[in-house]
C-alpha cells in the first residue's frame, strides 16, 4: 500500500482526537450537572474521570510515533492495509467519543439513548483497534496502551450510560447526587442496597479478554474505575479480578516475547 493512504489515515486519527477535545471544550461544561442528575449506584466518583488525561496523552503519543515511523519509511508499506484499518478503527472511536458529549449534555431521553449508543461504539472501535495491533516493541506497547485504555474505560462508561438512558426515558432525574432511586435503575433487581454486581461482571469480562489477548493494559482502566467507585465488596472483588487479569496478561506477553526472540 502506498504511503499516501497511511499518512491520510494518521491525519484522520489526529483530526478526530482534536475534534473530541474541541467537543469537550464546547459542550463538556454540562457533563457534571447531567451526571449528577442521573448518578447510578455503580457510577465512578470524580477522581476516576482523571483517566482521560493519560488516555489523551497516550493517543497523542501514538500519533507522534506513527508520524515518526511514516517519515522513516517512504516506500511501499509492509502490512499497510492493516495499518490503515487500525487507524480507521481508532479514528471512528474518537469520532463517536466526540459525538457523545453534545448528545449526553442535551439531557433529553433521546439524547441519552444516542449517547449510550455512541459510547458503545467508542468502546467497540477501540477494542477492534486493539485486535488489529500486530507489532512488537516500544511502538506496539504505546499503541496498545492507547487503544486498550480507551476501550477499557468506555466499556465501563457504556454500561453506566445504558442505565442512564433507561432512567432518562422511563424514570425521572435524581433529586440529588446522594439519592439513587430503586424504581428507575435497570440494575436494581440484582442489587443489594448501595451495592451492585455490575462492576464485578465488567471487570471479570475485561480481565478474561486481557488474558486471552496477552494485553496487560486492557484491564487497568476497569481496575481504576472500580477502585474509585463507592465502597462495596463487589467493587473490591472486581478490582482484585482486574489486577489478576493484568498479571496473567503480562505473564503471557513476556512468555510470547521470549518464544519469538
Amino acid at each position: 500500500m502506498s504511503p499516501g493512504w497511511r499518512n491520510a489515515s494518521i491525519a484522520l486519527v489526529a483530526y478526530c482526537v482534536v475534534l473530541s477535545l474541541v467537543s469537550n471544550g464546547v459542550f463538556g461544561r454540562g457533563i457534571g450537572d447531567v451526571s449528577c442528575s442521573y448518578t447510578q449506584r455503580f457510577s465512578p466518583s470524580g477522581p476516576a474521570f482523571g483517566i482521560w488525561v493519560p488516555i489523551y496523552l497516550l493517543s497523542g503519543l501514538v500519533i507522534f510515533e506513527k508520524l515518526r515511523y511514516a517519515q522513516a519509511e517512504s516506500g511501499e508499506i509492509e502490512n499497510g492495509q492493516l495499518v490503515v484499518v487500525q487507524n480507521a478503527f481508532h479514528s471512528m472511536s474518537w469520532l463517536c467519543a466526540a459525538g457523545w458529549t453534545p448528545a449526553f449534555t442535551a439531557g433529553t431521553g433521546t439524547g441519552m439513548l444516542i449517547a449510550a449508543i455512541l459510547l458503545c461504539l467508542t468502546a467497540a472501535f477501540a477494542l477492534a483497534a486493539v485486535f488489529s495491533e500486530n507489532r512488537w516493541g516500544w511502538s506496539s506497547w504505546v499503541t496498545a496502551a492507547a487503544y486498550s485504555s480507551l476501550a477499557g474505560w468506555t466499556t465501563v462508561a457504556a454500561a453506566i450510560n445504558v442505565a442512564i438512558a433507561y432512567q432518562a426515558n422511563y424514570g425521572k432525574p435524581n433529586a440529588s447526587c446522594s439519592r439513587y432511586p430503586d424504581d428507575y435503575n435497570i440494575f436494581s433487581p440484582i442489587e443489594a442496597k448501595y451495592e451492585t454486581v455490575v462492576p464485578l461482571i465488567l471487570a471479570s469480562a475485561v480481565a478474561v479478554v486481557a488474558a486471552s489477548l496477552s494485553e496487560p493494559v486492557l484491564g487497568m482502566p476497569v481496575a481504576w474505575a472500580v477502585y474509585f467507585m463507592r465502597p462495596s465488596y463487589y467493587n473490591y472483588a472486581a478490582f482484585a479480578i482486574s489486577l489478576i487479569g493484568v498479571a496473567v496478561a503480562i505473564a503471557r506477553t513476556l512468555y510470547s516475547a521470549s518464544v519469538f526472540e
